[in-house]
């Protein structure tokens, strides 16, 4: 009977590699091991195991990996709540410690923005250290909403804020209402990209939901809550990285791909940036809440010009390429 189990423990291998890199297992085999070792029992655990039978220890594989999976499923459920959490959306039992970091931020905001006013009123005269206090300012304001009414109490809620707010600014397009609509028409490479940077996004705060849950290991041994926060701070900051790298893809998105917008709905497309922007209005309202007036007629859809697709041009231009080097 030993060469059944055997062979499934051969199959098991693979996963068993998958699950150590993942932060589940990491969860449970690091609180196992601080528990194991507050209480002197790491080297009694390791005995144990190793006077087991190979079918005991096989199930007790499968249970591991079992386990593993089972709580990487249901921590992945709760991904939107924590990007929500982690944005700024919080319950109204926190609206206290909201207001509190809005106005610190309101005005550390306009001290910025004030510090970066002086310099550009004297841009052609400063000095290399001031260029770089320049440019770093420059880099912070550029992810702050420029409305402060859209001002989020967390820097990951400004971030994605930002993003959300630009297509409206630039555009009049509704970023959040008009973002299912583009999506649609994306080609394969934009939206390749956007689904990585997203699943980055998402896996920063899975991380960061693992480091807070880490921290309840602290009933068995101190040192789990240093080790979950520096966990969660670590998760939070990539979240912040990977949502400025979202945002820019998504404000790319807009910029390269809105007029597939106007192309799919058959609406006239703007001649200037003035007029872009009250189309843009109009078009929002019209996704919103329909519309029953004559105005605006709608372009004839086979007389427009088709957006090329990126792959397809760089396709034909490496044909080009190997049938020149074959002649």
């Amino acid at each position: 009977m030993a060469a059944p189990w055997e062979s499934l423990s051969s199959k098991l291998a693979d996963q068993w590699l998958a699950a150590l890199l993942t932060p589940a297992f990491a969860f449970w085999l690091g609180g196992a091991a601080l528990t194991l070792m507050e209480r002197g029992a790491w080297g009694q655990a390791l005995t144990w195991l190793e006077q087991q039978k190979t079918s005991s220890q096989v199930l007790l594989l499968v249970v591991i990996l079992l386990l593993t999976g089972l709580s990487a499923f249901v921590v992945q459920r709760f991904t939107w709540a924590a990007l929500r959490f982690l944005e700024g959306y919080w319950p109204a039992l926190l609206s206290p410690l909201s207001g509190f970091m809005l106005t610190r931020k309101r005005k550390r905001i306009e001290r910025l923005e004030a510090r970066f006013a002086s310099l550009s009123e004297r841009f052609d005269d400063l000095t290399p250290q001031e260029c770089r206090k320049y440019q770093e300012l420059e880099a912070r304001l550029l992810w702050v909403p420029s409305e402060l009414s859209d001002l989020m109490p967390t820097r990951l809620g400004n971030v994605l804020r930002t993003a959300e707010s630009r297509p409206r600014i630039k555009y009049g397009l509704d970023g959040v209402l008009c973002w299912p609509r583009l999506w649609l028409l994306l080609p394969p490479l934009p939206r390749e990209e956007l689904s990585e940077a997203r699943a980055r996004l998402d896996s920063a705060a899975q991380l960061w939901i693992w480091g807070i849950l880490f921290c309840f290991w602290s009933v068995s041994s101190l040192w789990a809550l240093p080790i979950g926060i520096m966990v969660a701070v670590f998760a939070y900051r990539s979240a912040v990285a990977g949502g400025v790298h979202y945002g820019e893809l998504i404000d790319s998105s807009y910029d390269l791909y809105r007029r597939e917008i106007y192309a799919a709905l058959r609406w006239p497309l703007p001649r200037n940036p003035a007029e872009e922007r009250e189309l843009g209005k109009e078009i929002t309202s019209y996704l919103l809440r329909g519309s029953d007036q004559d105005r605006p007629v709608f372009d004839n859809p086979e007389a427009r010009p088709q957006s090329p697709d990126p792959q397809a041009t760089l396709l034909k231009d490496r044909t080009r390429r190997v049938a020149a080097l074959l002649s």
